[in-house]
């Protein structure tokens, strides 16, 4: 769980079934619980940066790269 401010954020958790946008977890005690995908590592760790409107946004580690791809092909274009 990397949800920021959530109760079980940095805990593990088996996962009992995944889709595009939802994960269904098993809690500690056994009980399932489905949360959105976006809410875990699922896709690679995310970084988390804070904006300026009090909402999270999110960034994974290829998608900073990709990003700098972009600004490398800009910068040769000058």
């Amino acid at each position: 769980m990397t949800r920021r401010h959530h109760p079980l954020a940095g805990m593990d958790f088996e996962v009992l079934a995944h889709g595009r946008e939802r994960l269904c977890i098993r809690l500690k005690d056994g009980t399932p619980m489905y949360l959105p995908r976006r809410w875990t590592d699922a896709d690679g760790s995310p970084i988390a940066l804070g904006t300026a409107g009090g909402g999270e946004a999110f960034f994974t580690i290829e998608s900073l790269r990709d990003l700098g791809g972009l600004v490398d092909a800009l910068l040769e274009r000058r």
